[in-house]
This record gives structure tokens, C-alpha cells and sequence, in this order.
């Protein structure tokens, strides 16, 4: 979900805030977001929470919420790495990312496969292997599309890596549009900002067309795929492309804006649910919250902010991609190694173990491997070896 799904879960300007140099004026956006920090951490609880059933009926929002926030800080990334760097922005950019993303998902996809080889039925085993092939070159949303897989009415046997679906939906949009930001920025300056704007507008606006009309005709395409949720991570690069003008939003508005918007996504992740034509146009109820959230963030801090910047919910966002890797195939598995279904408070057990996993990994894997320093050769030969490991392991 994730989220990448991650993000899934992405990389959230980790600059700490003495890095910068100076404090943020309120006419220009600052480079370091506590607040999105802690909206990751609201989209990976409520994920989590949805998928172990522990009544956050909705909580599938959290990856939509993942999309807008990729969106942005990606974005935001590559426009300043291609004003500065030009054409060496690119293949930096495509290291960054097999640092940031590979080496623990890698580790969890591994784990997940060996596990099921040992406690997973014997019809599940090839089916988790096949599925561990196609997440090492982000295409298992498209496996799950044509399988018809039902994402929001699981059956009996779920996937163990169905989450990485969201991986697979956030490194496919961001194939290209690294190289469109660059090609946009051959153009003269007053012409970049208006074209990027007209770029994303029309991905936006033809994307969430597909999200209405697809789901109607489709639901696990529609689900799954990069043309119907392309207009989330779009909207947050919309968000990112303005945010100098957003900036300078008067302090009453922002304000109000930033309350209206973290309420709204919090209010969605409980009355949404299963029951619910997701994602459709009810996508757009937490998706724009959460764009408006951002955007009234870019200047000074604003009210939710106070509350979004909290050491523990910093710290559950710095995890987040960690714990969204590993919550589900726990979820999944250990059932399996038990012999029988959980108890609530057997689930919960598993939500906590796999928050305490995803410290480990981000400790030991995640934070090591983004700050390693690398030539760009040496970060694509480094992601070669470790995807080649993923696919013997699924393959054996």
C-alpha cells in the first residue's frame, strides 16, 4: 500500500532543521516538514490497524495519504536536483532510490518467501514465489490486477507481499517523470513553472476520470493500477510545484485549512469501508485532505502541526516504510506457524512485533544503506546484486 505504498511510502527531506542554515520566512516554503513526518505516521497506523482488523474499518486510506505525500517531496526533489545538477539529476535521483528503497524491501521479501516456503500450504508456496519475482521489478500490481485479485474482500489465502502492490504504482510514475521534469526544464524559465503546472494538471485530471470510470467497470484494475491512481501522486506534485505561493497563504487560512484537512482524512479512515467503491470519486475526499494539509503546512507552522510534530509520531513516520513492509506478511504468516486465526489481542501482539522489526530494519538496513555513499555505477551495481538476490530466493 505503499504506500510504496511508500509507500509507500518516499524520502521526507530528512534536512533537520539547523541544516538549513536559517528558519523559514512566511513567504517561502521550509525545507524540513515536521508535520508531513507525522501525517506518515497517521497513513502507516492506519494501514496497519485496518489490515489486523483492529477497527479502523477505513484505514486504507493511509496509502492514498502515502501517494499525496510522495508526490510532493518527490517533486520537490527532482525539480531542485535538475535546476541545480541538470541531466546528473537523473541517474542520481534512480540511485537515491534503490538506496531508499531496495535493500529492505529486499530483506522483507526474502524473509517472506523463505517463510512461506517453511508454513504456507503447499498451493500457496509457488504462487508467494511468483509474487516475490514480480515486486522485485515493481510490477506486482499489475499481477494482482489481472488475477483479479480483490484487494478490500481478501479471501482465505492473501498474498504475503500483496502490499507491495503501492511500491509497484510509485516507482512506475516516477520511471518517467523525472525525465519529463527535465525535458520541461529545456524550456526557458518563465515557461518551466506554467508547463509543469499543465503537465500535471491534465495527468491529474485524465487519471482521476479513469479512477471514476474504471472502478465501475473494474474494481481490482482500478485498485491496482498506475492510470487510476496517478492523480494522487500528481496532486501532491501540484502542491509541490506551488509551494512558494502557498506559502505566503494569509495565517487564518492556513490554519483553518490545515484543521479541515487532517480532520477530514481522520474522519474517512473510520467511515469508510470494505462496503465502500473505492477508489472512485470517494478517493478524492482523502486525497485532497491531505494535498490541503501540505499545502497549508508550506509556510510557518499551523495548528495541527502541534500536534503532528510530537516526538512519538515522529518517530512512527521515520519508521513507517519499515513497518509497512513487514506488518502484513506478519500478519499473514504467523497465523500460518501458529496452526489457527488470532484473537484480536493476538493480532495486536503482531502489530507491535512488527513495529519493533521495522526499528531493527531501520536501523540495522533502511538508514545505513540511504546515507551510504556511493557512485551512481556502484548504487546500480549494488542494486542489481541485491535484486538478483530476490529473485534466486524466490526462484529456489
Amino acid at each position: 500500500m505503499t504506500l510504496s505504498v511508500e509507500a509507500a511510502p518516499d524520502e521526507i527531506a530528512q534536512a533537520a532543521p539547523a541544516a538549513t542554515g536559517r528558519a523559514a520566512t512566511a513567504s517561502e516554503p521550509r525545507k524540513f516538514r515536521p508535520d508531513i513526518e507525522g501525517m506518515r505516521a497517521f497513513a502507516v497506523v492506519a494501514v496497519v490497524l485496518y489490515h489486523a482488523n483492529l477497527g479502523v474499518r477505513g484505514g486504507y486510506v493511509g496509502v492514498d495519504v502515502f501517494f499525496v505525500i510522495s508526490g510532493f517531496l518527490i517533486t520537490r526533489q527532482v525539480t531542485q536536483s535538475v535546476a541545480a545538477r541538470g541531466v546528473k539529476a537523473i541517474p542520481a535521483f534512480y540511485t537515491g532510490r534503490i538506496r531508499r528503497l531496495l535493500p529492505a524491501s529486499a530483506t522483507v521479501v526474502i524473509a517472506t518467501v523463505v517463510a512461506s516456503r517453511l508454513w504456507a500450504p503447499p498451493l500457496q508456496v509457488r504462487p508467494t514465489a511468483v509474487d516475490g519475482l514480480f515486486t522485485t521489478f515493481y510490477g506486482l500490481n499489475y499481477r494482482l490486477a489481472i488475477e483479479g485479485t480483490q484487494y478490500l474482500h481478501q479471501g482465505s489465502a492473501p498474498s504475503p507481499l500483496l502490499h507491495f502492490w503501492s511500491l509497484g504504482v510509485e516507482e512506475q510514475f516516477y520511471f518517467f517523470w523525472p525525465v519529463l521534469v527535465l525535458t520541461i526544464s529545456l524550456f526557458g524559465r518563465r515557461l518551466r513553472t506554467s508547463l509543469l503546472v499543465l503537465t500535471l494538471l491534465a495527468i491529474t485530471v485524465v487519471s482521476y476520470r479513469f479512477s471514476m470510470t474504471v472502478t465501475e467497470k473494474s474494481a481490482p484494475w482500478a485498485y491496482f493500477s498506475l492510470h487510476t491512481r496517478a492523480w494522487e501522486l500528481s496532486l501532491g506534485a501540484l502542491v509541490a510545484v506551488g509551494a512558494t505561493r502557498l506559502a505566503r497563504l494569509p495565517r487564518a487560512v492556513a490554519s483553518a485549512g490545515a484543521w479541515a484537512g487532517l480532520l477530514t482524512v481522520i474522519v474517512s479512515a473510520f467511515v469508510f469501508s470494505d462496503a465502500t467503491h473505492y477508489p472512485g470519486s470517494f478517493a478524492m475526499v482523502p486525497v485532497g485532505a491531505a494535498a490541503v494539509l501540505i499545502a497549508c503546512g508550506c509556510g510557518q507552522p499551523r495548528g495541527p502541526e502541534r500536534i503532528l510534530r510530537e516526538p512519538l509520531l515522529q518517530c512512527i513516520g521515520r519508521v513507517s516504510y519499515s513497518w509497512y513492509l513487514w506488518h502484513w506478511p506478519m500478519l499473514v504468516m504467523i497465523p500460518l506457524m501458529v496452526g489457527h486465526p488470532l484473537h484480536w489481542v493476538g493480532r495486536a501482539g503482531i502489530v507491535w512485533l512488527s513495529l519493533a522489526t521495522a526499528v531493527l530494519t531501520y536501523f540495522a538496513i533502511e538508514n545505513p544503506a540511504r546515507h551510504a555513499a556511493r557512485r551512481n555505477w556502484q548504487g546500480f551495481s549494488v542494486g542489481a546484486v541485491v535484486s538478483g538476490s530476490v529473485v534466486a530466493a524466490a526462484a529456489l
